[in-house]
């Protein structure tokens, strides 16, 4: 069978209708911001609700920076980072129990090493264990006996680390620094630029930096762990086709050169 994730391939289509309404209601107009509010949360409650709350933080970043590249105040975001803050306490209550016992791991490894400790265990064992340049390629003893869980999804980055060592996982993230530097360069490069296609790009580079480091973190014990990807790395038919969407939609928006709207960038 064929197994069809729809939070993944709702990703272009999320950008892409979101750099869309920033140019046709330009959040510099506070009054536009109640709408932006409610046209997210749409997605992001169905996201959360499967549950999958890694990728609903992956489209509320992406969404705010988005947000910031048509033109929020920098003040409206820090009031509202402020009052998230505030809230916190009160947000626990809505976390599942799966999910609290992340937090709560994070927090204290060796709380349930056996249980919600496990994975994360695991994860800091394979990474600590590759050393400088690893066990080799398909040697990794985590992985392959299966003591590391997920090793080819969510624990990607932890398996690779554990086979090409420290070396191996600097050059990965070489690899992506570049080909985030490459997403905005046509960006730097121009005084002003479509707002769609302005909006669009900053979309895309938070999406794919919010993507490496949270699975990059959560592998090495720096954040709670979450079901995110390691984009291009994990293994995964649906993560490859949203980003292949994602790229053919920024060639095609890079071209496109009838929208007449543009912003100031600097």
């Amino acid at each position: 069978g064929v197994q069809i994730h729809p939070s993944e391939l709702a990703k272009p289509l999320f950008l892409l209708a979101f750099a869309y309404f920033m140019h046709k209601y330009s959040p510099r107009n506070l009054r536009n911001v109640p709408l932006h509010v409610g046209l997210f949360l749409v997605p992001f409650v169905l996201v959360y609700r499967q549950p999958d709350l890694g990728t609903g933080i992956i489209y509320g970043l992406s969404w705010l920076s988005m947000m910031l590249a048509g033109g929020l105040s920098v003040g409206a975001v820090v009031a509202a980072v402020v009052a998230g803050a505030i809230s916190l306490p009160f947000l626990w209550s809505l976390l599942l129990p799966y999910q609290k016992d992340r937090i709560i791991t994070f927090l204290d490894p060796a709380h349930d090493p056996a249980g919600a400790g496990y994975n994360a265990l695991q994860a800091m064992i394979a990474v600590g264990s590759g050393q400088w340049i690893g066990r080799g390629l398909g040697r990794g003893t985590q992985s392959h006996l299966r003591f590391l869980p997920e090793y080819h999804t969510d624990f990607m980055f932890a398996s690779l680390i554990e086979e090409l060592g420290f070396l191996g996982g600097l050059l990965l993230l070489t690899l992506y620094a570049l080909l985030l530097v490459r997403i905005i360069t046509p960006l730097m490069k121009q005084a002003t630029a479509q707002v769609g296609f302005f909006t669009f790009t900053l979309g895309l580079f938070s999406m794919l930096m919010t993507q490496i480091f949270i699975n990059a973190a959560m592998n090495m014990g720096l954040v709670p762990i979450t079901g995110i990807t390691l984009p291009f790395i994990s293994y995964g038919g649906n993560s490859i086709l949203s980003l292949a969407l994602l790229f053919g939609l920024l060639w095609a928006l890079g071209r496109h050169k009838s929208d007449e709207s543009t912003i100031a960038i600097g």
